[in-house]
């Protein structure tokens, strides 16, 4: 009895360490699949002190001169909406 045990003890041990490499392998593959992701997260949380700053900059330059901010918000707009056209048509070629 105490043999069968020890056999099925060191089983269950060589599993759990493959499972082990098999989890070790995975998350590699996958900080590899979302490295990008990671990069670009990152960026944006650094420039999240830069944003707040320039926000309170925006808003009072705005306060100032609206005529102004409300003509670069339309601008904005439409090179947003260009972008978003530009996209989508080339989306549609390449099918």
């Amino acid at each position: 009895m105490s043999r069968e045990r020890e056999q099925r003890k060191a089983l269950l041990l060589s599993q759990i360490q493959q499972q082990r490499l098999d989890l070790s392998t995975c998350q590699r593959n996958w900080l590899q699949a979302t490295e990008s992701f990671d990069r670009g997260w990152l960026t944006l949380l650094n420039l999240r002190t830069w944003a707040v700053a320039g926000g309170g900059l925006m808003a009072i330059w705005g306060l100032r001169r609206p005529r102004m901010l409300m003509r670069w918000g339309r601008r904005g707009l439409g090179l947003w909406s260009s972008w978003r056209l530009i996209r989508n048509t080339l989306k549609r070629v390449q099918r």
